[in-house]
């Protein structure tokens, strides 16, 4: 979406960016370079959720990240947002590369996140990433986010089709 679908989310950028509330791109797309980082997780749930369960915290967890920068083509700001996962309640953000990477039409912009309360916060640092595998880690001013659990008891989809599947 751009700016001129969510107004509301677009105003609240532009107040950010003149009181100085945002990081620069080129602070941000320096840390690109970073492919490791420790994060303290939360605990995975104690026991198997529901499938309206998981919708749920699923949801809570869903954050929007990217770009509301000044476009090359017709000067306007916009507003340009994929989805990612809070990791920790503390500002971690799991997304694809891809949505942090300037776009082709960019002149200048600043990285946000808006969680699912519609909060629109600063992108402060890229913690990892990796272009390869089109993942990357941020960190947002966030500081109440709630993270989606990770589970490592998880089995690899291949293996399941390949077995029923010969």
């Amino acid at each position: 979406a751009d700016s001129r679908s969510d107004p509301r989310m677009a105003d609240e950028a532009k107040r950010m960016r003149e009181a100085g509330a945002l990081s620069r791109e080129t602070v941000l797309t320096n840390q690109f370079a970073r492919t490791i980082c420790e994060l303290t997780l939360p605990s995975a749930h104690s026991s198997r959720l529901s499938g309206r369960e998981l919708w749920a915290a699923s949801r809570a967890a869903h954050v929007r990240v990217g770009w509301n920068f000044l476009c090359t083509r017709c000067n306007d700001w916009h507003l340009n947002l994929a989805g990612g996962y809070a990791l920790t309640k503390d500002g971690a953000v799991a997304t694809c590369f891809h949505a942090v990477k300037t776009p082709a039409n960019f002149k200048q912009g600043y990285l946000v996140a808006i969680d699912e309360l519609g909060r629109l916060h600063a992108v402060t640092e890229i913690l990892a990433s990796d272009e390869r595998t089109d993942a990357c880690i941020i960190r947002t001013s966030a500081r109440d986010l709630k993270p989606l659990p990770l589970s490592t008891n998880v089995f690899p989809f291949r293996a399941a089709f390949h077995s029923r599947y010969k």
